[in-house]
């Protein structure tokens, strides 16, 4: 019971941390392509912004997106879905909008913390389940302070690869198939 408490209050303080600098933290320089291809995937079902991944993690910030009321995209005739190297939309996007856009970067990342700690929790639980008690406080204390696991909560694919590589793993071992 100790341990749980202890894990929980660890979670605890990587939300807070994480959710007091999503505020002042910049973005990353690829952080409006993924905010955009999310946004207009859920908003329109548009999926012409083609990137090098699944596009559930950007979806998971476009729905936080949706939160934003002044956020608008270009018409889906406009000349600028058509641009070959891609860059102008996301930042005309991100910075040219009639929604702030520290708020719409915020929104787009929250959903990267709640899979950060749903991460964690799984990482806990899959070590208590293979190899016991005393291994599931390391295994979440090295999960959670991996220089990787901080990139998750920012609004890009990381966050939903590390959770599907984690839930299958932890399928995939739980099923007796470890060798």
């Amino acid at each position: 019971m100790k341990v749980r408490l202890g894990v929980l209050g660890l979670l605890c303080v990587q939300v807070w941390l994480t959710f007091s600098t999503l505020a002042v933290t910049s973005p990353t320089v690829d952080e409006p392509l993924h905010m955009v291809r999310g946004y207009a995937f859920v908003a329109r079902g548009e999926d012409r912004l083609r990137l090098r991944g699944p596009v559930l993690s950007n979806a998971l910030s476009g729905l936080a997106l949706l939160l934003e009321p002044e956020l608008q995209l270009p018409p889906a005739a406009d000349p600028i879905w058509l641009e070959q190297d891609g860059t102008q939309l996301p930042e005309d996007f991100a910075w040219a909008n009639t929604a702030p856009p520290l708020r719409m970067v915020f929104l787009a990342r929250l959903p990267m913390l709640l899979v950060s700690v749903l991460l964690g929790a799984l990482i806990f639980r899959w070590a208590a389940q293979r190899s016991g008690s005393q291994a599931r406080i390391h295994a979440f204390s090295i999960g959670e302070s991996d220089p990787s696991a901080a990139m998750v909560e920012l609004a890009r694919q990381t966050g939903g690869k590390a959770l599907r590589l984690t839930a299958g793993e932890l399928k995939r071992f739980s099923s007796g198939r470890d060798e």
